[in-house]
């Protein structure tokens, strides 16, 4: 396969997480109204902080917020073998 199919499904994924993570961080405001007007502007260290804390998702959250920020976990752990395969397997 082309590289440049390589590089669209990298891009892609990336694409589909960075979406999915402002999407979710603008969405705290709504859950957790008190955490979220302690926190910076809508920029991409404070979403990625987000989704690196430990303390999220608390117990009283809703279980969309839940499942949504795991997902957004397990894709961003995922990323690194994404690459791999799209540039070692498929090529």
């Amino acid at each position: 396969m082309e590289a440049k199919y390589s590089i669209a499904i990298a891009a892609v994924y990336a694409t589909i997480y960075v979406f999915g993570a402002r999407a979710l961080y603008s969405r705290l405001g709504s859950v957790d109204p008190d955490l979220f007007s302690g926190l910076p502007a809508k920029d991409m260290f404070s979403v990625s902080r987000m989704i690196f804390d430990e303390r999220l998702p608390k117990e009283g959250y809703p279980v969309w917020f839940k499942v949504a920020m795991r997902g957004l976990r397990i894709m961003l752990y995922l990323y690194p073998l994404v690459l791999i395969w799209a540039f070692f397997v498929i090529s």
